[in-house]
């Protein structure tokens, strides 16, 4: 799967930045980070929940919303401005925490964090993922796609 269609199903989590822009309304303009409760505060309609969401679900809501009391057929547009952070654990010379862009590969992630220790298995490559509805394990190449709020885990050879 291209990187592009795996973002346009991405489910938004705690931690992403959106904003959401209505045409020709700029007093509509919101910009927010998804907190743990997992809303986004919208004028006029109140809040509207994000969490675990495509952002064409969350664009069509506010648009019903909008439509159904204020506006007649508003144009909603809905970005994210700012993906959750990525994790790299192991055996790579800065673990630790990382900003995420779009079409990121394990590769690159590697290389963000300043590349494998002299002990590193790269063959062994996990990424922990949430879903959504549950945490699962994947075994990864270099080539794989990383997403927002994955956990990388490079082993140590021998383990």
């Amino acid at each position: 799967m291209a990187p592009a269609d795996i973002l346009s199903a991405y489910r938004l989590a705690a931690g992403d930045s959106i904003r959401v822009v209505v045409w020709g309304q700029n007093d509509l303009t919101t910009e927010a980070t998804i907190g743990t409760g997992g809303s986004v505060a919208m004028p006029l309609i109140g809040d509207v929940t994000a969490i675990g969401r495509t952002a064409p679900e969350i664009r069509q809501e506010i648009a019903q919303r909008l439509g159904a009391r204020y506006l007649v057929d508003p144009d909603v547009r809905l970005e994210v401005m700012e993906y959750r952070p990525f994790f790299i654990q192991g055996q790579v010379a800065r673990p630790g925490r990382y900003a995420y862009s779009p079409a990121l590969d394990l590769r690159q992630a590697v290389l963000l964090a300043g590349g494998y220790t002299d002990r590193a298995r790269p063959e062994g490559l996990t990424i922990i993922r949430d879903t959504g509805e549950r945490r699962v394990e994947l075994r990864a190449e270099p080539a794989s796609s990383v997403l927002p709020g994955d956990v990388i885990d490079v082993p140590r050879s021998g383990s």
